[in-house]
C-alpha cells in the first residue's frame, strides 16, 4: 500500500511541514500543538487517509486514527481532519492545508489551490490503502 510522510516543523504561529507523496513534495500548514483536536494539530502518528465528501469540502481526504474519525460522531469528541486549501494559520480549522511553497515569516502557504488539485489527482490514481505518517523533522 502507499505510504505518505509528513515531516513537521513546529513554529510559534503554526506547524509547517514537508509532505512526501508519490514522488512529489508539498508544503503543509497546521495549527500549533495542543490538547484540543480541531484547534490544535493532530498527534504525531500514523493515519489512514479516506476519501471525503462533506458539505464544505468535497473531493478531499480525511485522517482516520488517533482520536479522529471520518465523520464526527454525535456525542463523541472526535473531529474530522481533512486536507484542504488555505494560506494562513487561521484557515486551518485543525486541518492540514497543502501548498507548493511557504513563507515561514508569515507564515504564509503559497500555491494552495494548485497543490491541492495535484494532490487530489495523485491520490485518485493510487489504488488500495493509503497511510499518512506524521513525524517531527
Amino acid at each position: 500500500h502507499m505510504s505518505l510522510t509528513l515531516h513537521r516543523i513546529y513554529l510559534p504561529a503554526a506547524t509547517l511541514g514537508l509532505l512526501e507523496a508519490f514522488g512529489e513534495t508539498f508544503w503543509t500548514m497546521e495549527p500549533i500543538p495542543g490538547p484540543v483536536v480541531g484547534s490544535h494539530c493532530v498527534p504525531e502518528a500514523e493515519y489512514v487517509l479516506e476519501p471525503h465528501d462533506g458539505a464544505r469540502f468535497k473531493g478531499t481526504f480525511a485522517l482516520v486514527g488517533e482520536g479522529v474519525s471520518h465523520w464526527a460522531t454525535p456525542g463523541v469528541d472526535d473531529e474530522t481532519i481533512l486536507f484542504h486549501v488555505g494560506n494562513k494559520p487561521d484557515e486551518t480549522h485543525g486541518c492540514i492545508l497543502i501548498g507548493t511553497g511557504v513563507i515561514p515569516r508569515g507564515p504564509l502557504l503559497l500555491g494552495s489551490r494548485q497543490a491541492f488539485e495535484t494532490f487530489r489527482v495523485l491520490m485518485r490514481e493510487q489504488s488500495g490503502a493509503r497511510t499518512l505518517r506524521i513525524q517531527r523533522g
